[in-house]
């Protein structure tokens, strides 16, 4: 794949990834800042896989 984008997790400027920011937290309220960034992060990541398989024609469209 030529493809120049990466999965790899960057690390905020407020230190280390969203993912291991979000796992320090017991709890993110639902509707909170932090879910509402979750969220976006997920579909965000379904956005690339998704686009990806359509790349690879592994969608069957």
């Amino acid at each position: 794949m030529s493809d120049s984008r990466s999965l790899t997790p960057t690390p905020s400027a407020s230190g280390g990834t969203l993912m291991e920011r979000m796992v320090e937290e017991r709890a993110i309220p639902f509707g909170s800042p932090a879910y509402r960034q979750g969220l976006r992060q997920f579909r965000s990541n379904l956005s690339d896989l998704l686009a990806r398989y359509e790349e690879a024609d592994l969608c069957g469209r």
